[in-house]
């Protein structure tokens, strides 16, 4: 009767062990990892987000030395953001995750052009990108940019309809965007405190404009 009773208590303990065991594998299991590289194969300090379906949001920062592993994700797919808004951020969607199945996501990031230092202009600027282009969206070659004011030099588009201009911020300027057998178009632009602005004009036919006007 001992050796029965021996034998239920040995058989109860190792079913107890073997239940377990799954437990142990599902803690350990680490849904997705994120190895970013800069393009000298180098692994640099830079922030990863993770956004899951369900709006959480988990965000950590890669170090020179080891990976970025997120472990508590679910099954369904995620996005990665690598680096910072503003300096070749990288936005990967819908990447794959599976129960049970580690998933490496391999990124590489040219993070060092957001590492260099610029003087800051004596003046504040705003960069202007003027975009030419003709009724049928066709970029204009070789269009004109005429300012109102004689301080500016006019500008000359290139083959993809874009001529650049650098202004003091919040200056108005004012002008036209002119090309051969295309009518001119006036702009009136205020520098945004953005910094950064395009402008498209487009201009008109003049053989369109003549054949309207008869009719």
């Amino acid at each position: 009767m001992e050796r029965l009773r021996k034998k239920i208590i040995f058989l109860v303990r190792s079913s107890i062990v073997l239940l377990c065991i799954p437990v142990a594998a599902a803690q350990s299991y680490c849904s997705l990892t994120v190895q970013v590289e800069t393009k000298a194969g180098l692994r640099p300090e830079v922030p990863v987000t993770v956004l899951e379906s369900n709006g959480r949001k988990i965000e950590k920062e890669q170090s020179p030395t080891k990976s970025v592993h997120f472990c508590d994700l679910g099954i369904l797919p995620v996005t990665v953001i690598v680096g910072v808004n503003g300096c070749n951020q990288v936005v990967i969607n819908d990447v794959p995750l599976s129960w049970h199945e580690p998933y490496t996501l391999k990124v590489t990031h040219d993070y060092e052009s957001c590492m260099k230092e610029t003087l800051p202009p004596s003046r504040p600027k705003c960069k202007i990108l003027f975009r030419v282009m003709n009724s049928r969206k066709e970029w204009v070659s070789k269009g004109t940019i005429d300012f109102d004011t004689g301080k500016r030099a006019p500008l000359h588009t290139d083959n993809s309809g874009r001529a650049f201009l650098s202004a003091d911020i919040d200056g108005k300027i004012e002008g036209f965007a002119s090309a051969a057998g295309l009518s001119a178009k006036h702009f009136s632009i205020t520098c945004p405190t953005s910094r950064i602005h395009e402008e498209i004009l487009t201009l008109e036919d003049l053989k369109k404009d003549r054949s309207e006007s008869k009719n």
